[in-house]
């Protein structure tokens, strides 16, 4: 019975470990939000206009899961940026910031629970 336990509980945590481990949370992503070409870059990337740097495919392949599912699977470091980054796009880019939000939420049903979940990081 004990050994059913451990099987249980270590199977709740590997569930509740962030999904997106291929995104490097070590990245200065402070610098891409102070700094407008790598942010364009960044921008560029996840709608389509330009080609994507590594660090930029790896986060743009889970924007759409991330979206929709609240960020259930970002640990609290992509939670952060993920907060930092709407607010630079609104402030900064809001055509594109429409853009974006239709791309990753086409209906418009979880785009503001998306902001929600992440606004205390």
């Amino acid at each position: 019975m004990k050994g059913v336990l451990e099987l249980v509980l270590l199977a709740a945590c590997l569930t509740t470990a962030s999904a997106y481990t291929d995104i490097d949370d070590n990245y200065d992503y402070e610098t891409v939000l102070k700094n407008v070409t790598l942010l364009t870059e960044f921008l560029g990337c996840f709608l389509d206009k330009n080609p994507c740097s590594d660090v930029e495919q790896h986060i743009k392949i889970h924007l759409y899961d991330a979206v929709v599912n609240l960020c259930a699977n970002c640990d609290d470091i992509q939670r952060h940026y993920a907060r930092a980054m709407d607010e630079v796009m609104k402030a900064k880019y809001p055509v594109e910031y429409e853009k974006y939000k239709k791309k990753y939420d086409p209906e418009g049903n979880h785009y503001n629970l998306f902001l929600k979940a992440i606004a205390k990081y």
